[in-house]
């Protein structure tokens, strides 16, 4: 379906319209009096002129600033009409101009949406909606300038997305994940590098989600979930993984020094990541071949017992009125700046195929 956009009060629009057109002949007098000023200017007897031409082209400036004041009073009035309009009660053209009007703030052409199927189509779906009973829901009852924004800020997305993924310079699919899923391994581990971190007690699934994106973006050999930190399978966590927990390697332990002294049993030198007077920066800290990073509970930080136990302590400095950074946040900066002291992100990035054969492999315990 092709969604057109009617008129949805004409005496509005003509109002815009009108004014848009006085503003424009009015900035157009005002160039060809300025050009008409230069050309006096090399003239010494036309300083008087120029005066007075000067005197026109300052008025003509007054009169398109009260014009364009005149246009944005048309345009808020245009747009005042859907404000508090519910969108049960809005007309097909209602929606049309209301949603035009949302995509406008976004500076989203109508000509990207256009061009774009699965935008057009959301558009069309959005214009085409049938009015609401009083009792389909709470969105029924919202006001269509809401509905109209959030449906603008969709079909922006859509457009932005079919941008990215057409445009070979940009790398935002996971190429590795799909060459799994196509070999029919979508759940075969990563061969990772030795660093593993250990989440003590961290409480948000939504934070371990994302320390395991970072743990499989980095490689990072495994991740221990210890006490109540939520452990894969996980609907919450899933949500901000993005299939990193069927990547990266999780083992649930019930007390951090249990995972700690497994660890070290295989080598592996313990860092907690904790603000106290006796950390180091973690750029001044010098990666061992085998690092377990620990990383704490979001309102209480590392065990005291744990911290007592590390091998040693890092910090990130922090230069605002914050002590820390969140949990998910902090771990990135560390994990990569121990690659980068590894030597590992000197490497160029491998090719496509190469790149595959690494992480398809399957880790052997």
């Amino acid at each position: 379906m092709r969604a057109t956009r009617p008129r949805v009060t004409a005496r509005m629009v003509d109002a815009a319209n009108g004014a848009s057109a006085r503003a424009a002949r009015a900035n157009a007098s005002v160039r060809v009096d300025e050009n008409a000023l230069e050309s006096a200017g090399a003239d010494e007897s036309a300083d008087a002129g120029a005066d007075v031409g000067a005197d026109e082209a300052a008025h003509l400036r007054a009169r398109v600033a009260q014009l364009e004041l005149e246009l944005e009073t048309a345009r808020a009035a245009l747009q005042g009409a859907h404000a508090e309009l519910p969108a049960r009660a809005a007309s097909p053209a209602q929606r049309i101009a209301a949603l035009d009007g949302a995509l406008a703030a976004l500076e989203m052409p109508f000509a990207s949406v256009e061009a774009c199927e699965p935008a057009l189509a959301m558009y069309a779906a959005f214009a085409s909606t049938p009015s609401t009973p009083p009792r389909a829901g709470a969105a029924a009852r919202q006001p269509l300038a809401a509905l109209a924004r959030a449906a603008a800020h969709n079909v922006a997305h859509a457009v932005r997305r079919e941008a990215a993924s057409s445009a070979e310079y940009i790398r935002s699919t996971d190429e590795a994940h799909a060459a799994a899923s196509a070999a029919g391994v979508d759940g075969a581990l990563l061969v990772g590098h030795e660093l593993v971190l250990v989440l003590d007690n961290v409480r948000s699934a939504y934070n371990v989600g994302s320390l395991l994106r970072t743990a499989d973006t980095a490689r990072v050999h495994a991740v221990l979930c210890c006490g109540y930190t939520p452990c894969p399978p996980h609907a919450k966590i899933d949500k901000t993984a993005f299939a990193a927990s069927r990547s990266v390697r999780t083992r649930h332990y019930d007390s951090t020094a249990a995972a700690l002294r497994a660890l070290r049993a295989k080598g592996f030198e313990i860092w907690a990541m904790e603000t106290t007077a006796r950390s180091l920066c973690y750029a001044s800290a010098q990666p061992p071949p085998k690092l377990a990073l620990v990383l704490g509970n979001e309102e209480v930080g590392v065990d005291p017992v744990i911290l007592d136990d590390a091998d040693k302590l890092v910090e990130i400095p922090t230069f605002g009125l914050k002590n820390s950074l969140n949990v998910a946040s902090a771990a990135p900066v560390v994990v990569f700046d121990v690659l980068r002291q590894w030597g590992v992100l000197d490497d160029q990035r491998r090719e496509t195929d190469e790149l595959r054969s690494a992480i398809l492999q399957v880790a052997v315990e």
